[in-house]
């Protein structure tokens, strides 16, 4: 295998964000490769960050089996210090929260949040009468039933969501006190300096959410590339939450790389590919 250059470019920064609910599986290889060579080809600095902000749904157990993982493959993280709450190298979202907290009151002083007591059952009724629709991400767009209402005061658990100028009043911060995935991911890219975001194309819709975000924090926009999504025999994508099979090792780990990288080779627009090509097949082939 080849040696990446000692000289680091900080100015060319990457990341790659499991969730630690399960091994990583075809999918999550396929992404984290085209992360990977996407910023060591040119000698970038690329980071592991265990988004393990699901408490409930976390297991520490695939904390340790998703960096084997990796290993296994060539995929070799730069350390990030544990001085700037990194641990062994690895940044972990459940030490982040007070950065969170922090973007959080940000917003909250610049009036771009409001509480929301609305279940989901009441949102569906919305839906179902007509008076809200569909979102490109899937989900029910907020009605705005509790946008205009103070409820500063309410003891009870609340919801909080962005006050948005675009019909999608999206969820930063659960009624269980669980920050929102997409709130919490800009936060600690901005932190990190990430310059370059690869992720499945299925998170497409997402991103402008994430540029909200980024322009109400004033921070800087990461360029993001979309990989095309795995599917299995059945046209689903892979996932953790589904029981899709975990990665194998040993002998199986070069047939896995090079199926990762067909699939990219068959889905990655022509000049990314030109781009990378040179450091992926001295590096891995």
């Amino acid at each position: 295998m080849l040696k990446i250059s000692q000289k680091k470019n900080f100015n060319y920064c990457g990341r790659f964000a499991p969730t630690p609910t399960g091994p990583l599986h075809f999918g999550s290889l396929v992404t984290a490769l085209a992360s990977y060579v996407d910023v060591k080809a040119n000698n970038g600095i690329w980071w592991l960050r265990i988004d393990d902000i699901d408490q409930l749904r976390s297991n520490p157990e695939y904390k340790k089996k998703i960096k084997n993982q990796l290993i296994d493959h060539g995929l070799i993280w730069d350390e990030w210090p544990d001085a700037k709450g990194g641990s062994s190298g690895v940044l972990l979202q459940s030490k982040r929260n007070w950065w969170y907290e922090k973007a959080f009151n940000q917003l909250l002083v610049m009036n771009k949040l409001f509480t929301c007591d609305c279940s989901r059952k009441t949102i569906k009724q919305f839906y179902k009468v007509g008076k809200t629709h569909k979102l490109p991400t899937g989900e029910i767009a907020y009605p705005g039933i509790c946008k205009k209402i103070n409820k500063l005061n309410n003891e009870r658990p609340t919801t909080w969501r962005f006050n948005s100028d675009n019909n999608d009043d999206f969820v930063i911060l659960r009624k269980d006190n669980s920050w929102s995935y997409a709130f919490a991911g800009v936060i600690d890219d901005a932190y990190q300096r990430v310059t370059r975001i690869v992720r499945g194309d299925d998170l497409r819709a997402t991103l402008t959410r994430n540029r909200i975000i980024q322009n109400a924090l004033s921070l800087n926009y990461p360029k993001v590339l979309h990989v095309s999504v795995v599917n299995d025999k059945d046209g689903r994508k892979l996932s953790k939450c589904k029981g899709s099979q975990g990665l194998k090792n040993g002998t199986h780990v070069s047939k896995q790389l090079k199926l990762a990288w067909e699939h990219l080779e068959l889905n990655m627009p022509s000049n990314w590919l030109e781009r990378v090509t040179d450091f992926t097949e001295s590096y891995f082939f």
